[in-house]
């Protein structure tokens, strides 16, 4: 390979490598630190409870690639928050990970599971953005036979703004609160744990 045959490798080498940082786009990679959400400070339900905090829950994230990469990690958040939850709900409260069994027994397991994670992409910087997060609970006896299931649904929304990154930590906080507000109403007001408890 004589010099302007190497010189011309060498540029279009140098043209494609320009090429691909151009559209390869940024990773946006944010985890909003959000306050405990606040309980009414109702009797407890007497009954022992394993809470199972699955790998899965603990690295929980919504990710769009849109040009750029955006993730939101969730799974610190609704897993800190999902024990908050259970130990105001329930007198006697332990914590796995959903493979190391207790170590005492239980007279229910309940198991939270992030079924979805959105947002909308609004076309104008001022309309309403949404972010809505979808959490399963189930609730089961030590047996593993079915208590109470639910899917409880949180959003917060604001404009997307320039700032999108503060914007959607507005959202994430508005939507997690409303999250766990709307799941302490249904487990504390289910009948069926209610009467499962008033059997234990």
């Amino acid at each position: 390979m004589n010099t302007r045959q190497q010189r011309h490798v060498v540029g279009t080498l140098c043209i494609v490598s320009f090429l691909a940082l151009l559209f390869a786009g940024c990773t946006h990679d944010w985890e909003f630190p959000i306050a405990p959400v606040n309980y009414p400070q109702d009797n407890k339900i007497n009954l022992k409870v394993e809470l199972r905090l699955s790998k899965e829950l603990r690295n929980a994230k919504w990710e769009r690639t849109i040009g750029d990469t955006y993730i939101i990690r969730l799974g610190k958040v609704l897993s800190d928050n999902a024990e908050m939850l259970v130990r105001n709900l329930f007198s006697d409260v332990c914590v796995t990970d959903a493979i190391q069994p207790p170590e005492a027994e239980v007279d229910a397991i309940i198991t939270p599971r992030m079924v979805s994670a959105e947002r909308t992409r609004p076309m104008l910087i001022f309309q309403q953005q949404r972010t809505t997060i979808m959490i399963e609970w189930t609730v089961k006896d030590a047996n593993g036979n079915l208590i109470w299931a639910d899917t409880i649904t949180g959003e917060g929304k604001s404009p997307m703004g320039l700032n999108e990154k503060k914007n959607t930590g507005k959202q994430v906080k508005a939507a997690v609160k409303e999250l766990f507000q709307n799941s302490f109403q249904a487990i504390s007001q289910s009948p069926e744990i209610r009467k499962f408890a008033a059997t234990h």
